[in-house]
Parts: C-alpha cells; sequence; structure tokens
C-alpha cells in the first residue's frame, strides 16, 4: 500500500491600524448631581431611631453636612482595606457623638453603622436637569495589508491592501431630568435629537484584480432618541426600575462607487417604543436576584430607489414586536 504525501507551505504577513476620534462641542445650562451620600446619609440616621438609638430629631443641614462627610471619605486614598474600614466608621461615629445625635454606643449601634455603610450607597441616585445643544462629530481610519507568498506549490504572491474611511457629524440637542420625589421614589427623562451627516468609504486592492471601490452615505440623516420612567427603592439593597423608551430616525442613503457618482438607493424609516422592567432583590448575604424584561413594537420602512432586491417591492415595511424576559440568580461563594 503506497500513501501520498501532500505538502504545502505558505508565507502570510498582515499589518492592521485603525483609528477612531468623537469631538463633542456642547453648550448647555443646568447640572446634574449624584445624590447617594445623601440618600445613605438619610438611612443612617433613620435606622438609629428604629433602633431606639437616636437621641433628638435631626435637621435638613446636619443631614447635608453628614452626606458631605460621607462624600469626603470615599475620596480618601488607603492602601489596606481593612484600614480603611476602621477610619470610615470612626468618622462617621464621631460625626453622630460630637452632634449629639446618637444616644447609646452599644453593638447594635455600630452594627447599623456598618451595615449601611455597605449597603445603603446602591444604586447611584441623581438630581438636577440639564439642556444642552452643539455638534458631535466622528472620525474613522482603517488599513488592512495582508501579504500571501505561496511556497508549495509555488504560486503568484497576493497581495490585498483594504482602506474604510468613515466621516459623521451632527448638531445635537438634548434635555435630561431627573428628580428624587422621595427616599423611595425617582423620578427620569430624557430626550435627544440628532441632524447631520454620514459617510463611509472603502477601497479594495488584491493582486491581479481590479480595484473595489465603494461610498455610502447618508443625508440628511435624523434620529430621536426619549425616554422616561420611575425608579422604587423600598430599601437600601432592593429596587425596581421601569421605564418607555422611544427611539425613532429617518435618512437618506446614496452609494456609489465615489463620492462623485453617487445616487440615491434608499430611503430608511426606523420607529421603536416600548417599556423596560428592571429589578433586584436581595435574598441574602451572599444571594441575590436579578429580573429584566422589555416589550418593544419596532417598525422600518425601507424605500428602494435603485438596488431593488430581486423578487421584491421597491417599498418594503417589516413590523416586530420583541419580548425580552431573563432572570438571574446569583450565589456568592466567598
Amino acid at each position: 500500500m503506497t500513501l501520498d504525501t501532500i505538502s504545502n507551505s505558505t508565507e502570510s504577513i498582515s499589518k492592521n491600524f485603525q483609528t477612531y476620534s468623537h469631538i463633542a462641542l456642547l453648550i448647555g445650562k443646568g447640572r446634574i448631581e449624584q445624590v447617594q451620600d445623601a440618600r445613605m446619609a438619610l438611612y443612617l440616621i433613620e435606622d438609629m431611631h428604629q433602633l431606639n438609638r437616636g437621641k433628638r430629631p435631626v435637621s435638613d443641614e446636619e443631614v447635608l453636612e453628614l452626606a458631605k462627610l460621607i462624600t469626603s471619605l470615599k475620596y480618601k486614598r488607603f492602601f489596606d482595606s481593612r484600614l480603611r474600614k476602621i477610619a470610615e466608621i470612626s468618622d462617621i461615629d464621631s460625626f453622630m457623638q460630637q452632634k449629639g445625635i446618637v444616644s447609646s454606643l452599644d453593638a447594635t449601634y455600630f452594627t447599623s453603622l456598618n451595615d449601611n455603610w455597605d449597603y445603603a450607597n446602591n444604586p447611584e441616585r441623581n438630581s438636577g436637569w440639564r439642556i444642552y445643544t452643539g455638534i458631535e462629530s466622528d472620525f474613522g481610519y482603517n488599513n488592512t495589508k495582508n501579504h500571501t507568498d505561496y511556497k508549495v506549490p509555488a504560486k503568484d504572491l497576493i497581495e490585498y491592501t483594504y482602506n474604510q474611511k468613515t466621516l459623521n457629524g451632527f448638531i445635537v440637542a438634548g434635555l435630561k431630568y431627573e428628580k428624587p420625589i422621595s427616599l423611595k421614589w425617582q423620578q427620569s427623562a430624557f430626550v435627544k435629537a440628532r441632524f447631520g451627516s454620514f459617510y463611509k468609504l472603502r477601497n479594495q486592492k488584491e493582486t491581479n484584480q481590479d480595484d473595489v471601490n465603494n461610498f455610502q452615505g447618508t443625508t440628511p440623516s435624523f434620529d430621536l432618541n426619549a425616554g422616561y420612567g420611575y425608579g422604587y427603592y423600598p430599601n437600601s439593597r432592593t429596587w425596581l426600575t421601569a421605564d418607555w423608551i422611544l427611539s425613532t430616525s429617518y435618512s437618506k442613503e446614496f452609494t456609489g462607487t465615489s463620492k462623485n457618482d453617487k445616487e440615491n438607493s434608499t430611503n430608511n424609516f426606523y420607529f421603536l417604543t416600548g417599556p423596560s422592567v428592571q429589578a433586584y432583590y436581595y435574598l441574602s448575604e451572599k444571594l441575590r436576584l436579578s429580573l429584566y424584561f422589555n416589550s418593544f413594537l419596532q417598525i422600518d420602512n425601507e424605500n428602494y430607489i435603485t438596488n431593488i432586491p430581486e423578487g421584491s417591492d421597491n417599498n418594503q415595511t417589516r413590523t416586530n414586536w420583541n419580548h425580552e424576559l431573563s432572570a438571574s440568580l446569583t450565589y456568592s461563594l466567598f
């Protein structure tokens, strides 16, 4: 019995360079601040009174002073996490004693301080509003070169080069609003609109083949995104958020072999709206439950001016109602 041996030997060198830049020049009014430190201050004081360790009522000014102390402690640097925890709890305790807020220094009191310090700072809470306008621009460049030399069996050398340039520019305007209605309830809203153009130019070169050039541009391109929702935070460990999202866009797409010979090929319209719900439930120190659900109505309309897909109408509309439900149960071993 004779076995034939087939040998192949190639030498290939590939080089790739990519870069991406984003520029945003915005002007606006308003400010949004994180307020979970003030939320922690309220939990520290509320739990103290619920455990009958509170000596007197606390003023709003003292709550803000405690919140500032919490913020300053978070920005202190420590090399040992154990020493950090001791210093943090000690400073909070000193504040309570100096202000005459605490009535009894016992295990219950210190356990409450430690528990709130570990859990009452999540999740992030915000307050304020911001309105803005300006311009956003992105530039991307991708260059790939591949050199393949066929040794065995001998073939012609093949060199392949791919270049892609992308550029977009948009006028933008938006509004964001965050309002802690109470310790347990949060209201949120946002809207952002963009108007501009997007361009993509590709060039491919390969040995013994014609160069391939492709231009794609969308002008005008308009998109709008908005959302409105509430958050419910019954305690320092469990929360529920519900939002209604709206997203829509319209663009005129131009294609060709270069920017000079481009022609209108497709008009695109997109619309999506629906609710989403997220929940996080603390079962125990090591066991947590997370839930996520969304249900979105999506409409896509494509009006083909040229290059109509074979066997299809020039105007196509697709309607989908998408549902997603996911749940995770996390258990920490350590």
